[in-house]
This record gives C-alpha cells, sequence and structure tokens, in this order.
C-alpha cells in the first residue's frame, strides 16, 4: 500500500512538474510577442509632404511615429531617375538657369535644409528639404 502511494506521490508530482514546465514554456512565448509588439509602438514613420500654395513651393519629411528616426541611408529619385542632390533635383523639377529665366522684377528665395546620414529626426519634427517662393517657378513645381 505504501508503495502505491509513493507511486501516485511521483505521477502526480512529475504531472505538476511538466505542466510547470509548458506553462513557463508559453510564458516566455508570450513575453517574446509582447516585447516585439512593444518595440513596434515606438518604431519612426516618415512621410514626405508637398506644399504647393499660390507662390510658395516646399517639400518636407516628417516623422509622425513615436520613435527617432535615424537616417541610415538616403536617396532622392525624380521620375525614377535618382539624384545625386537637393540642386539637381530642383533644376530636374524646375529647369536650369532659374535666375536668368525669372521676370528680372520678380525675387526669388530658396530654402534647402540637408538630411545627414547619421541625421536623427525626432517624433513630432519635420525638416523642409526644399521649399522656394517664386511666382513664375511655384506654378511649374505645381503642374509637376
Amino acid at each position: 500500500m505504501d508503495l502505491l502511494l509513493a507511486v501516485c506521490a511521483l505521477l502526480i508530482s512529475s504531472l505538476a512538474m511538466a505542466a510547470s514546465w509548458l506553462q513557463s514554456r508559453e510564458t516566455a512565448r508570450q513575453t517574446e510577442v509582447l516585447e516585439e509588439q512593444l518595440g513596434a509602438q515606438v518604431w519612426p514613420y516618415l512621410s514626405v509632404n508637398e506644399n504647393l500654395d499660390g507662390d510658395r513651393a516646399s517639400f518636407s519629411v516628417e516623422n509622425d511615429g513615436l520613435g527617432p528616426a535615424v537616417f541610415r541611408s538616403l536617396s532622392v529619385t525624380v521620375d525614377g531617375k535618382p539624384k545625386s542632390n537637393v540642386v539637381d533635383v530642383l533644376h530636374t523639377i524646375l529647369g536650369s538657369r532659374l535666375h536668368e529665366r525669372k521676370p528680372h522684377d520678380e525675387h526669388m528665395k530658396f530654402n534647402i535644409d540637408y538630411a545627414t546620414v547619421g541625421g536623427v529626426l525626432r517624433p513630432g519634427q519635420s525638416i523642409e528639404l526644399l521649399g522656394f517662393t517664386s511666382k513664375t517657378f511655384a506654378a511649374v513645381a505645381n503642374r509637376t
């Protein structure tokens, strides 16, 4: 009778140990999933915005996510063709020799802000990569 009780106790403790082991594996798996989901909640999310309003045109990048965006690489293409810098982008969109082509009485204003590799864009922060004010050329950018 004592032997039967000992075997039953051993069987019950073995089942309890197996259940505990399975539960700890499931808890570890759920913890990994939760860590992955929480990590995804603080990812950056970049959006490219263009604002064409009257004689002002601008192109900007904004971090709409909850985490900082680190620029690891940067590339700009216009009509599927890579451009090496913002001035090339400007000339592709508007044409070259802007100063010679503008009316003599028109004042043009340009703002070029470079995002550099290794630079950081905080959540909610925006960089205006290219902005210009020109009655003549804003209309051209508006058509592209």
